[in-house]
């Protein structure tokens, strides 16, 4: 169940402050993901092992491998279900025009580019494998020029989650209502946020409800992390983390591979997988797995 008890959102001390700062540049898309505001529980770890996460992030190996998760993301025979059909009709009825389906589209880009991102991340932090490779690109050899510039800025509009005491009536029953019924521990971001609008959210929660959890879904997961993995071990957050968690408390660094390996094998590769059948679905299936220059 979610518990925002367990995030940092005002940061204390200059060395999270500007790991806060810097974050949004090196995902490359606006805010603080959830990810970094439950690490920063571990200040002593999140302030150590921040070197080396930024510069993977910047790693155009990191990029592209990214951009696979993207594409291995979207489950076709998906699209076919007489729920994704109904799903237009559930806009008209609910009155969301033209104007407000654009800005949900560029949220799920959004969305989808800091999730593809983060499942690399996190997997190379929670299994670190690099070696002389992931040195040299620590040092800057396999850096991306561009980073906090690939075809999304991090000037876009930033759509924060909810907060606990900011959902509440009917939004506050929907998120308790796709909590229950997804095979998560808790929701990430991406459905808070979407929560502000959420006749949208129930409608598309509606379509892709069949899929989420079944055996195929779940298999497609799985191989979003063996796919992640293929370069995670090349990065330099893998070296930067072991490093990081070796010099903690042992009880401490427990709780911190916890934390990574909850988001690396379950939130972030679902949730990805979630953002793309809903960009499926709002975009076209055309446009389900790239972002809009």
């Amino acid at each position: 169940m979610y518990d925002e008890s367990q995030e940092v959102w005002e940061p204390a001390g200059p060395d999270l402050v500007r790991i806060f700062e810097q974050i949004p540049a090196a995902v490359g898309v606006p805010g603080v993901h959830q990810l970094w505001r439950r690490l920063a529980n571990y200040p002593a770890f999140l302030t150590s092992a921040w070197p080396g996460v930024a510069a993977s992030l910047r790693s155009t190996d990191l990029e592209d491998c990214a951009a696979r998760l993207r594409a291995g993301a979207f489950i076709v025979e998906a699209v076919g279900m007489p729920s994704h059909k109904a799903f237009r009709g559930d806009l008209v009825r609910a009155e969301i025009g033209a104007d407000l389906r654009e800005k949900i589209e560029h949220f799920n880009d959004l969305s989808q580019a800091s999730l593809s991102r983060l499942v690399v991340v996190a997997v190379a932090a929670r299994h670190p494998r690099g070696g002389e490779q992931g040195a040299a690109s620590q040092r800057g050899d396999t850096v991306n020029s561009q980073a906090g510039s690939r075809g999304l800025s991090v000037d876009a509009v930033y759509v924060p989650p909810l907060r606990d005491g900011e959902a509440v009536g009917k939004t506050r029953e929907l998120l308790e209502r796709v909590e229950r019924e997804h095979v998560l521990p808790f929701l990430d971001d991406y459905y808070r946020s979407l929560a502000r609008i959420p006749d949208f959210l129930s409608a598309a929660w509606n379509a892709i409800r069949p899929v989420v959890g079944d055996p195929f879904y779940l298999d497609r997961a799985a191989e979003l992390l063996r796919m992640a993995g293929e370069t995670a071990s090349e990065l330099p957050a893998g070296a930067a983390a072991a490093t990081a968690l070796e010099a903690m408390d042992a009880g401490q660094a427990q709780l911190v591979r916890e934390t990574l390996d909850l988001y690396a094998q379950q939130v972030l590769p679902q949730t990805l997988i979630d953002v793309t059948l809903i960009k499926a679905l709002t975009s076209g299936p055309q446009h389900a797995t790239t972002l809009a220059p």
